[in-house]
C-alpha cells in the first residue's frame, strides 16, 4: 500500500464525519456470498477499517467501521484516536467487484451533507481484497489490502441486528440466545479500542446509564453486551456499571462458539448470563483473576494460589455440600476481555451463578 493512499485515507476519516441511515437496499446476485464475513484493513499498522458484509437470501448489506487515526506531530506515532459505523449505500456487485457508497458531512460537526464517498472492493483472493476510495485514488494504485477473518468464508457463523462488528471471545459452554437476533435487541459494542455504542450510537460510558435505563423502560427487557476479546476488561467493567445504574441485573455477555466441523451453517448466538449482584443469602466462593505480567495471569481461589489447570477441581470441592453454587469474580482492569470469559466459562460449566465484582474506585 502507497503511502500516499495512506494519508489520505487517514485524512478522510479525520476530516469528515459520517453519520449511519437508514439501510441500503439490498442487492440480488448468487455471486454476493463471496463477499460475506468480516473484512479488515490496517493503515499505518493499526486498525483503519473494518468491514461486515451479510449475504442472505441473495441479498448483500452490510457496515463499514472507519477508525480515526491522529499523531501529535509530523514525527509522532500515529493512534486509534475514535471510530465510526456507517451502512454501505447503493451496493452493486459485479463479478468480483463490490461497488458502495457511504454518507458523509461537509465537515467536522455541521450538518450539511456532502456528496457520498463511493469505494470499489475487489477480490484478490478466497480471504484477500483490495479496497479504493474512488473519490481520492486512482484504481490503478494498490489500495488498502483487506483481510478477512478466519472461517467467514464458509459464510456468517453468527448473525446479529445491524451494529459495531467486533471479534467475540470463545466460549464453550455459553447458551444460546436467540433473542439477540431480534431487531430490538439492545445490544451494547464494546470495541478493541474501547468505544461504547449502543446498537450504532457511540456514546460515553457516563450517558451510556441513562441511555440503557430508557430504552428499557419496562425493566424486562434483555441487555447483551458484545465486547471484542482483546479490549482491557476495564472498558468492559465500565459498561457492566452503566447497566447496574440502569437497574439491569442479569447482562449477557455475547460469546463466539469453538470450531464446528459444519461450515456454512449457521449458529443462533450464544451467550453467558452474568449477575451483578449476589443472591441474597448466598454463600460466594471468591475468584480473583490476577494480572500476573506473564502471557496467561493467575488465580486465586478464597485468596489461595491455583494453576488455571486446576480451577474446575477446585471449585467442584468447594461445592460440595452447597444447595448454591455462587462463584464472584474479580478480574484486573488491564487483562483481556477473553481471559475474563475463559474464567466464567469454567465456572459455569459447573452449573454455577457468576456474579462480577463492581469495579475497584
Amino acid at each position: 500500500m502507497n503511502q500516499i493512499f495512506e494519508v489520505c485515507l487517514v485524512a478522510l476519516t479525520l476530516a469528515a464525519s459520517f453519520t449511519p441511515s437508514a439501510a441500503a437496499k439490498p442487492v440480488a446476485g448468487s455471486q454476493n456470498s463471496l463477499f460475506a464475513g468480516t473484512w479488515e484493513g490496517n493503515i499505518n499498522n493499526l486498525p483503519g477499517i473494518n468491514l461486515k458484509i451479510q449475504a442472505v437470501d441473495r441479498n448483500v448489506s452490510g457496515n463499514i467501521v472507519f477508525y480515526f487515526q491522529q499523531r501529535t506531530d509530523t514525527r509522532g506515532a500515529w493512534h486509534v484516536a475514535g471510530e465510526t459505523a456507517v451502512p454501505l449505500l447503493a451496493p452493486h456487485v459485479e463479478g468480483n467487484t463490490l461497488a458502495y457508497e457511504v454518507e458523509h458531512h461537509k465537515c467536522h460537526g455541521c450538518a450539511e451533507l456532502g456528496p457520498n464517498v463511493k469505494f470499489r472492493m475487489a477480490l484478490a483472493g478466497t480471504n484477500e481484497a483490495r479496497l479504493w476510495n474512488l473519490g481520492e485514488h486512482a484504481e490503478s494504485d494498490a489500495g488498502l489490502k483487506l483481510v478477512r477473518e478466519p472461517d467467514a468464508s464458509a459464510g456468517p457463523a453468527q448473525t446479529l441486528q445491524k451494529g459495531i462488528s467486533v471479534q467475540l471471545p470463545v466460549a464453550s459452554n455459553a447458551t444460546p440466545m436467540p433473542d439477540a437476533d431480534n431487531q430490538d435487541a439492545r445490544i451494547v459494542a464494546v470495541t478493541k479500542s474501547g468505544s461504547v455504542y449502543l446498537g450504532t450510537d457511540l456514546f460515553t460510558p457516563d450517558a451510556l446509564a441513562e441511555k440503557i435505563k430508557g430504552s428499557l423502560p419496562n425493566g424486562d427487557q434483555k441487555l447483551y453486551i458484545k465486547a471484542d476479546a482483546s479490549t482491557p476488561y476495564a472498558n468492559v467493567e465500565k459498561v457492566l456499571d452503566g447497566a447496574h445504574t440502569a437497574g439491569v441485573g442479569t447482562p449477557i455477555l455475547l460469546t463466539a462458539q469453538p470450531k464446528s466441523s459444519e461450515t456454512g451453517t449457521r449458529v443462533s448466538p450464544k451467550g453467558l448470563e452474568v449477575l451483578l449482584v449476589p443472591p441474597p443469602g448466598s454463600q460466594s466462593t471468591a475468584v480473583q483473576v490476577i494480572n500476573s505480567g506473564q502471557q496467561e495471569p493467575a488465580l486465586r481461589i478464597n485468596n489461595r494460589q491455583v494453576p488455571w489447570a486446576n480451577l474446575q477441581t477446585m471449585l467442584t470441592q468447594l461445592f460440595q455440600n452447597r444447595s448454591e453454587k455462587v462463584v464472584l469474580v474479580e478480574a484486573d482492569g488491564r487483562l483481556p476481555f477473553a481471559d475474563v470469559v475463559h474464567v466464567i466459562d469454567a465456572c459455569q460449566s459447573l452449573g454455577a451463578k457468576v456474579v462480577l465484582a463492581a469495579p475497584r474506585q
